[in-house]
């Protein structure tokens, strides 16, 4: 009788998949901080709500992992060529690839019913634009780096207004979102 090599996976554990990212966050902000660069908007408390997973969204949180290790070497680059046209394309498609990574997974996440249930429509929308705003900064950045001008850097700090305006401002039970 041969046994079959198949695994199948029934349900995967949320929490190993929240421990890897929170791991893999703390190493790419402890090499940005020793280079003092800031790092992009607020990316992984979503992470926090999911409740459940699949083999679909572990691939996806892989990829999400892998643009943001390259932060710190996309801005490494861009503090070391701050005038350079491709350091800034550097720079900005990888936040695209994050931004949208991210976004992929929390679309996913919500239409599998994956995401903690005391979050609403409403929050879901918050985040997504928390996500989607700062994309089209990063995206338009892109052109304006063909201009050469040095103001062009300056617009990464705009996501950081849109973490303000669409901040946390709910909290489910103690925890603040």
């Amino acid at each position: 009788m041969k046994k079959s090599s198949t695994i199948h996976f029934t349900e995967l554990n949320v929490n190993r998949i929240q421990s890897l990212t929170d791991a893999v966050f703390a190493i790419v902000i402890t090499i940005l901080s020793l280079a003092l660069v800031v790092p992009p908007g607020d990316t992984h408390f979503n992470h926090h709500h999911m409740i459940k997973t699949n083999i679909f969204s572990i691939w996806l949180n892989i990829l999400f992992l892998m643009f943001v290790c390259l932060i710190p070497f996309s801005s490494g680059f861009l503090a070391n060529y701050l005038n350079t046209t491709i350091s800034v394309i550097i720079y900005s498609i990888n936040l695209i690839m994050v931004s949208i990574l991210h976004l992929a997974m929390l679309i996913y996440a919500w239409e599998k019913r994956f995401i903690d249930p005391h979050v609403d429509k409403n929050l879901y929308n918050n985040m997504r634009w928390r996500i989607i705003l700062p994309t089209i900064v990063y995206v338009l950045i892109i052109p304006l780096a063909f201009l050469n001008k040095s103001w062009v850097v300056y617009l990464f700090l705009a996501p950081l207004f849109f973490q303000i305006l669409f901040g946390r401002a709910r909290k489910i039970g103690n925890e603040k979102l």
